[in-house]
């Protein structure tokens, strides 16, 4: 019993000082729309990932800047996690894309929540990748490779335990009501 209730403390304690010292993230609302998801097949250096189809998304927030080292490191302190060994990059590099989101591509390339899978080419809505999976998909290109990385259409993945200094995320709250 004491077991369980110091536990009980130390993640009251946790959730209570992250409440505290919550980073500040800047958030900006993506409205909901349907667009096609991949390339032309004409277009030069495509990869068979990139099959168009289309895709229709409910509004969501999105942070407008990758979550920094400094957001992330008051993460970890307030959840007693460990800090990570890491170097100082920028943030807000490059013009805000229509929506008003920084750096979406070539600053680094940013975690996506889904493992990767071949893509369903059914219309979709809000789609999610496979349930379980080895690795994640990574989007839009890094300062590291060329161009061609850098494109909506590209699409990689890799070991969800990868650590690299062109690897970042960003955190999205889904506007969609709870049933």
């Amino acid at each position: 019993m004491k077991k369980t209730l110091f536990l009980l403390t130390f993640v009251g304690f946790s959730w209570i000082l992250f409440a505290q010292n919550k980073p500040t993230i800047e958030f900006v609302s993506i409205p909901a729309g349907t667009f096609t998801l991949g390339s032309p097949e004409d277009e030069p250096e495509r990869t068979e990932r990139e099959t168009p189809h289309q895709v229709t998304i409910s509004a969501f927030e999105m942070s407008a800047y990758e979550i920094t080292f400094a957001q992330y490191d008051q993460f970890c302190e307030a959840t007693g996690r460990t800090k990570p060994d890491d170097e100082g990059m920028g943030r807000g590099t490059y013009a805000p894309n229509a929506w008003g989101l920084y750096d979406m591509y070539g600053n680094v390339y940013e975690w996506c929540s889904d493992y990767y899978g071949k893509y369903n080419l059914k219309e979709l809505t809000n789609p999610k990748g496979p349930k379980k999976g080895e690795t994640r998909i990574i989007r839009g290109g890094c300062w590291y490779y060329g161009a061609y990385y850098c494109r909506s259409a590209y699409r990689n993945d890799d070991d969800p335990a990868a650590i690299y200094n062109s690897l970042g995320f960003r955190i999205v709250r889904d506007l969609t009501p709870k049933q």
